[in-house]
């Protein structure tokens, strides 16, 4: 699994405080003049978070390329404000060790999990190779099966996201690891600003 920031989009803590403030400041102020005391912007956006003002937090948007496994994918798709495009099954063809394991396959029984799915990837190439389309043959791939993808999403979000699987100790390991992954690359006083819901990024194990 890999997760990695393409592009960022108003993911300023000045940007955000300066679009709330267009809600209560006068049409004779400039928006430009809305804002400049870095100790204030930080002051607005907490408010924000803290009262559940989060329509500002839809202006600023990240886009990420993600690999995981498709069972990670299809919990992904469920959220709805998240737009993704994904790599096809039917127009990319799969070799053996295109999985991810996960961690907590019985001790002593790993070996035998990878032969079942290099038995499944065999048949799988062994259907190509008897002329079966792609889009047929990929019925028999598992759920561990790689996948990659662009996904963008605003951080309003991002944050209820997070609150429903990377602070959820019921959500499955991988898409946990990869919402908490999402996180990385966001600017350090936005992170700062919601340590409340991101009280893992100082942990060194899971």
């Amino acid at each position: 699994m890999s997760v990695m920031m393409l592009n960022a989009m108003n993911d300023s803590v000045t940007l955000l405080a300066n679009i709330a403030r267009v809600c209560v400041n006068s049409l004779d102020k400039s928006y430009h003049e809305l804002g400049k005391d870095m100790a204030s912007n930080i002051k607005t956006v907490t408010n924000l978070y803290k009262k559940g003002h989060w329509s500002v937090f839809e202006h600023c948007q990240f886009t990420y390329l993600v690999t995981c496994s498709r069972a990670c994918s299809l919990q992904l798709a469920r959220h709805r404000h998240i737009s993704r495009t994904e790599m096809s099954q039917r127009y990319t063809k799969f070799k053996n060790g295109a999985y991810i394991l996960p961690p907590g396959i019985p001790e002593g029984q790993k070996k035998a999990f990878e032969l079942t799915l290099a038995c499944i990837f065999a048949d799988y190439n062994r259907y190509l190779t008897l002329g079966m389309k792609p889009e047929d043959a990929r019925f028999v791939l598992p759920e561990a099966t790689r996948t990659r993808m662009v996904i963008t999403l605003n951080l309003r979000t991002l944050l209820e996201l997070t609150e429903k699987r990377a602070n959820n100790s019921g959500a499955q390991w991988e898409i946990r690891q990869l919402v908490r992954d999402m996180w990385h690359d966001v600017p350090k006083d936005l992170k700062d600003i919601f340590k409340s819901e991101l009280t893992w990024l100082n942990e060194t194990n899971e």
